[in-house]
């Protein structure tokens, strides 16, 4: 019976660990089809899918994601999420590709009522330093269509 248990305990480490944190949906997205793969990611709720292109831009090398540009197939909905990711990642290059995502949704006027994309800015600055040229061009970019001024903290 210890055996049973031990072996059980093992096997989901393992794949625990072999997963790195993979999101649940994503592991299922691997097993399908390129065009199987991204019609299933644009079926799954916004705040997945923002999980899904974090986990992969973090963990694929280079880094990048697969299914970034299905983004803004959601509009609007996603932009909080994303911005909301720019701030809490410690990686310039996750923090600038989130922030470009973002900008890309936002075809018209952006608000900043909230402050999130002002933090946004904030961590790129944070991240790359104050002499940061894509941070400096993202806040230029951002700051033409925003309504309530981006000044980074």
């Amino acid at each position: 019976m210890k055996v049973a248990i031990l072996s059980l305990c093992l096997a989901v480490i393992s794949v625990s660990a072999c997963s790195d944190g993979m999101p649940r949906e994503l592991r299922k997205l691997e097993g399908m089809s390129v065009e199987q793969a991204r019609t299933q990611f644009q079926t799954l709720p916004p705040d997945i899918q923002v999980r899904i292109v974090v986990w992969e831009l973090e963990h694929r090398r280079p880094s990048s994601s697969r299914f970034d540009y299905l983004l803004d197939k959601n509009g609007t909905r996603v932009g909080p999420l994303l911005l909301a990711e720019a701030v809490q990642t410690g990686n310039l290059t996750i923090n600038v590709t989130l922030l470009l995502e973002f900008a890309q949704l936002q075809p018209l006027s952006i608000s900043d009522r909230d402050g999130r994309l002002s933090a946004a800015l904030s961590r790129c600055f944070e991240l790359g330093g104050r002499d940061n040229r894509e941070c400096w061009e993202l806040q230029r970019e951002l700051a033409q269509r925003t309504r309530t001024p981006t000044v980074p903290h």
